[in-house]
Formats: C-alpha cells, structure tokens, sequence
C-alpha cells in the first residue's frame, strides 16, 4: 500500500543560547524519525508531553522545516517544490491545534474566516457562492447558519474548534494532522467534537495524523499507533495489538495509567505504573532513552540504543528485552 505522507529520517533539535563560552545545546525535539501514513487511515501520534508529537506535527504539515531527513506527500518533498504545486500540496495537507482561541482571528466574523480559506481554493467565488460554502462548512460540523456573522469570542470552546475543523476543510484536504484538538474542552464537549470529527473523517475518507496524550480517545478513533518518547518512536502498530499485547515499558506505563485505556488491556502489570519524570531532551540518556525509568533495565540498556524492528508484518518496537 503507497503512503499518503512518508517521514524518513526526520530530525529537528532547536538551538539554546547558555553563553559565549559554553558548549551549544540543543533540544532534540525529534530525533530520526520515520513515519508512513496510508490512505483513509487514522494514525494516533501518542506520548507525554515533551516526547516531540507536535513538533512532527508541524513539520510534517509544513510548518517547521526539518533539520534534517525528507517529508514527502505521494512521493513530494514538500520542502523542495516550485511554488504552483507547494500551494497545492499545502491544500492537501491541513491542521487544526489544540487552542483555537489564538487560531482564530478576534476581529474577524466566522464568515470572514472560512470565506477568507474559500477563497485560497476558488478565488474567483463570488458573495453569494461564498456565502453557500461557509453554510455548508458551519452544518458538516454540526453548527447551525446562526454563526454565519458571529465572531469568535461569542462561541463557545466546543464552537471554536469546530470553526477550525471546517477552516481546516475549506481546502478541501486528503490529510489532517489533529493536533490535542479536545484537550481543551469539557468531557461532554469533547465528545460532541470528536463524533463531528469521526464523522467527517468517514465522510470525506481523511488521512489523520491524531496528536492525543489520551489513550481512551486512541481506542476509539485509531487504526493504528505510534508511541513516541524523548523525541523517538518506540513502538508502532496496529491498535488493538498495541493495546492487547504491548511491547515497549514506555507503551505499557503509558496503558497502565490510563483509566480509560486500562480496561482494554490484557494485563496489569503494577510494574509499569508511572514513574519519574522524562529526562530532559537536550542531555537525554544515553542507550536506551527511557532507562532511567523503565523497570526492566538492566547493564546493556544503558550502552546499547536500541532501534525500531519488527515483531510481527505491522508491529514494531524499540526495546532490547523484545528484540534480543
């Protein structure tokens, strides 16, 4: 099968200033990533905070040029067009965040927003044609022709991100990237969203990227899952594999404690429930990068780094406990 967006190599470190006389520093955001997403599936992107998923986000949107490596849309380098088909690989590739509040312009009315999004497809709409395509955008997310000429600020948090989901559709994509897109929200709210999203990903036969900490709404919505750690992916397969049968510690300590996901499971190893906090990603340790709290570790994880290899056709995993 021929991925939709292929990450090979990938590598971002953001440079520290610590002095004229000091060593530079980096944090190594994502270090070495590769990544393949297929058509009409939804990859979660999954990981605590820090561990680089919204950084990968972004550059595999476009937002942040790699360091390093090659993002490619149907065999595209995204970062290496000429600008007639940059612009169409852009339409094609679309984002929504996790805090619409600083996404969305104040100033500016709902119709002004997703006409504005219109128009980079179709600049020669007129009015009329405008207006029926952001009617049409406010219903495929469930909102009624009410917010036509609301602003911001009179939606609610739900409201908000369902504006930036049909922003994100103006354009008519093939992926999304869903970057914490109901973090933000209330439980009730956040489930009204994700079967707006669930919906329109079946309708419209999306590829998504879903960034989520939360490995309940991985359950739901996923075809397949990729953890990532210290920048890294450790482990990669189908989702109910991962969740039935987990590889890595880091995949299991992030199950185990997850009261949504827990009941999933087919253990309860109290061995893997969370502990210590991520080292720091510009002095990361060296071997194996989740060492320093995994229960397993012994002599050789802290020499040896470990890298992805396959356990079965679609599972794979970076841990030399499994690998060996």
């Amino acid at each position: 099968m021929e991925a939709v967006i292929k990450a090979i190599n990938v590598r971002k470190y953001f440079p520290l200033s610590v002095g004229i006389f000091s060593a530079k520093k980096y944090v190594r955001a994502i270090d070495n990533v590769d990544l393949e997403l297929y058509s009409g599936e939804v990859l979660a992107l999954v990981g605590e905070s820090g561990s680089g998923k919204s950084t990968l986000g972004r550059v595999i949107v476009g937002l942040q040029k790699p360091d390093a490596g090659e993002v490619l849309y149907r065999g595209h380098n995204i970062y290496k067009l000429n600008n007639s088909l940059a612009k169409l690989i852009r339409h094609k590739i679309q984002a929504v965040f996790q805090n619409p509040d600083s996404s969305l312009n104040p100033r500016m009315q709902i119709f002004d927003i997703l006409s504005e999004a219109l128009l980079t497809k179709n600049p020669e709409l007129s009015k009329a044609e405008l207006l029926d395509g952001v009617v049409r955008l406010l219903r495929t997310v469930g909102l009624s022709d009410d917010h036509v000429f609301k602003y911001p600020h009179e939606l609610s948090g739900g409201e908000r991100q369902r504006i930036a989901i049909a922003r994100a559709l103006s354009v008519e994509p093939e992926v999304l990237i869903a970057d914490e897109i109901v973090s933000a929200l209330d439980v009730s709210v956040r489930a009204q969203v994700m079967n707006v999203l669930m919906d329109i990903i079946d309708k419209y036969r999306l590829s998504v990227i879903f960034i989520t900490h939360d490995m309940g709404l991985v359950w739901s919505i996923s075809d397949r899952v990729a953890v990532m750690y210290l920048g890294r992916i450790v482990e990669i397969g189908p989702t109910e594999e991962i969740f039935k049968s987990p590889l890595h510690p880091y995949t299991k300590m992030l199950l185990v404690s997850s009261p949504t996901a827990s009941s999933t499971m087919a253990f309860k190893d109290l061995r893997f429930k969370a502990r210590g906090e991520p080292p720091s990603p510009i002095d990361p340790p060296k071997g194996c990068k989740f060492v320093t709290r995994c229960p397993l570790a012994d002599e050789r994880c802290n020499v040896i780094d470990p890298q992805l290899n396959g356990v079965s056709e679609n599972h794979k995993v970076a841990c030399i406990k499994v690998n060996s």
